[in-house]
């Protein structure tokens, strides 16, 4: 006794991978507060870091900058948030928040007295 073995249209099968909306939808909304989370949580980081090191570079005394860190990163968390559900598209959010995190970060590092030897500003 045979079998017959038939396989499904192409059309068919990539009709049946494709996301529901309402799937597409959530999974939008939790890469959104994904970013919103983790992104705005290093994005606060890297300010909080540029701003101490600005303002130390800066010969602002060391308190107040090692308190104005802190409070300027609470802020840039919360514009972050606000920034990543408003925006037009999820890879925008991302990116939005990524480079401005890098950038932060890499001239945190920059204005490091020890990095003189590498690049970075001598004081």
């Amino acid at each position: 006794m045979r079998i017959p073995l038939s396989l499904p249209p192409l059309s068919a099968l990539a009709q049946s991978l494709r996301p529901s909306p309402m799937l597409r939808y959530r999974l939008d909304v939790a890469s959104r507060a994904l970013v919103a989370i983790v992104g705005g949580y290093f994005l606060a980081g890297a300010s909080a870091a540029l701003l101490v090191r600005l303002l130390i570079w800066l010969d602002v005394a060391r308190n107040t900058a090692t308190t104005s860190g802190p409070m300027f990163a609470f802020t840039m968390m919360v514009v972050a948030a606000i920034y990543v559900f408003g925006c037009r598209s999820t890879r925008r959010a991302w990116l939005g928040v990524a480079l401005p995190a890098v950038l932060c970060y890499t001239l945190a590092w920059w204005l490091i007295p020890e990095a003189g030897a590498s690049g970075g500003p001598v004081r």
